[in-house]
């Protein structure tokens, strides 16, 4: 089973709680971040990326509002390739062809205008597909290597 470290902000906490039961009673280990009134995303992403980077842990799942400012965060460190999955095909294909090691999920969020929902059984669902899923290599290490002369 696999070290995973779940971290998440105030909008989050409830979705990552239940995933780390969940992910628990599966075997893994998980690890926590924790979130405080007035807390940024930002602060709390990023000792699960470090995490992943320093082989602390094999993989992060971060949980914001919508999930996007934590998927920027992920993606600006080096060797830290995150998907902001919405469907579980998203995490499966992320972890097949990118390699992905950082799931970012978005727990819930609205405003007046707009607004974005996540079920716990389908972040579950979400989560079991990133998991389980292999990397192919082959071609896709030629688009990695790609990607990583970017930074």
């Amino acid at each position: 089973m696999e070290k995973i470290f779940i971290a998440f902000d105030h909008r989050g906490e409830s979705l990552a709680q239940h995933l780390k039961q969940i992910l628990e009673k599966e075997g893994h280990g998980v690890s926590m971040g924790e979130s405080h009134d007035g807390d940024d995303y930002v602060d709390n992403a990023i000792p699960a990326i470090q995490a992943v980077k320093n082989k602390k842990a094999d993989r992060a799942i971060l949980i914001c509002g919508t999930g996007v400012g934590m998927a920027i965060v992920a993606n600006r460190f080096e060797g830290v390739f995150a998907v902001h999955a919405k469907e579980p095909a998203e995490a499966h294909f992320a972890r097949m062809h990118e390699n992905a090691n950082v799931l970012v999920l978005g727990a819930g969020y609205d405003d007046d205008k707009f607004s974005v929902k996540m079920s716990k059984q389908k972040a579950v669902a979400i989560v079991n597909a990133f998991l389980t899923s292999e990397f192919e290599g082959g071609r896709h290490e030629r688009r990695i290597r790609k990607v990583n002369k970017l930074k």
